[in-house]
């Protein structure tokens, strides 16, 4: 006589399943992380580490990790940041710079423009291991906004990158909505909230992350 299923033991199996499914696949190469900044740059002497996790939601679904080391280079003007991940795409390694056009004063919103080089090794279309070089240019604009727990700084933007692999060169285009949280208790932590929106062949993911200034 065969003996009923265990419903612990079917709900497992089927959970191990769809996870290990979750992470077989590999998303589309494009935006690789989420922005995570304001139009806001570091000042010169300041320092910002910053640790950030993407939940990609189309093209197979997955979960990039990230580090991020920003440093001010220009007062009020130009800031840089290194950043290495890893996840669903197999490895990443890059380097940004943001120029301030609009301070972020009263009546006016910020606007900042951001381009940068990285190198992704990642399974590209399900076609194999590539090496793919990246070329990215964005504009984000923010504006703060005090609150009784601190600030909030909303921001939205834009990006474009170039995607450079033998024989098959894209362009993803994506959205970007989100907001900078600092908390007065947490001080000078400093956290983020994003959405990145598919505008052309690029991915839809929700991210969140942390920064320590000083």
């Amino acid at each position: 006589m065969l003996k009923p299923l265990n419903k612990n033991y079917c709900f497992t199996k089927i959970s191990l399943a769809a996870f290990a499914l979750f992470f077989a696949t590999h998303a589309t190469a494009g935006v690789t992380h989420s922005v995570q900044q304001t139009a806001v740059t570091l000042q010169p002497g300041n320092y910002e580490p910053r640790g950030q996790g993407d939940v990609i939601l189309n093209r197979g679904g997955g979960v990039n990790v990230s580090g991020h080391f920003k440093a001010g280079i220009i007062e009020d003007m130009l800031d840089a940041e290194a950043f290495i991940g890893t996840g669903k795409t197999d490895f990443k390694l890059g380097a940004t710079a943001k120029f301030n056009l609009l301070p972020d004063l009263p009546g006016q919103v910020g606007l900042a423009f951001i381009g940068g080089f990285g190198f992704i090794n990642d399974d590209y279309k399900g076609q194999g291991n590539d090496s793919i070089k990246v070329i990215n240019l964005g504009a984000i604009t923010s504006k703060k906004v005090d609150a009784s727990f601190g600030s909030v700084s909303p921001y939205a933007g834009i990006q474009a990158e170039l995607l450079f692999k033998d024989g098959d060169n894209d362009a993803p285009i994506t959205g970007i909505v989100g907001a900078e949280w600092a908390l007065s208790e947490l001080n000078p932590w400093v956290f983020f909230s994003e959405l990145d929106i598919d505008i052309n062949d690029s991915v839809f993911l929700l991210a969140a992350g942390g920064a320590y200034r000083f």
